[in-house]
């Protein structure tokens, strides 16, 4: 089974973001769900056991771990006052993108730039165009790294 990158949140999203990183150094598995990173940076051991945070490694909603990502992948990000020109459709032509977009300059697993959207966090939107830059538009739907 597979997961859309796309509709990857909170806890699976900073997971797949920790293996995008090559983060990962220990799993201990279900039915605890524990998994944990080493990370100078991040001052020692972190990570999720059942959704609950541990030492939370959240690129997803902490700045200060997503924001190194973004500049270091050269993400942009729009809000979701960003212009755009719809083609079809009921609302076709010019107006806002109403949700917050990350875009790659570069390309991506895929051979193409990669995107990600958040209806209303920059970071989760940006953390989603990673994990689509490094894995591409899914991830298999697995417990173990």
């Amino acid at each position: 089974m597979i997961r859309l990158v796309s509709e990857l949140t909170g806890a699976d999203l900073a997971l797949w973001v920790a293996r995008a990183e090559k983060m990962i150094t220990e799993w201990v598995g279900a039915p605890a769900n524990v998994w944990i990173v080493r990370e100078p940076d991040l001052r020692g051991l972190i990570g999720y056991i059942d959704g609950d945070t541990h030492n939370q490694y959240s690129p997803h909603e902490d700045w200060a771990q997503g924001g190194p990502i973004i500049e270091r992948a050269n993400i942009s990000l729009h809000p979701p006052t960003s212009p755009v020109h719809r083609c079809g459709g009921p609302n076709a032509g010019p107006g806002q993108s109403g949700v917050w977009a990350a875009c790659t300059w570069t390309r991506g697993t895929n051979g193409k730039r990669s995107f990600g959207t958040d209806d209303h966090s920059p970071l989760v939107a940006a953390m989603r165009c990673y994990v689509r830059y490094v894995f591409g538009d899914a991830v298999p739907d697995e417990v173990t790294p």
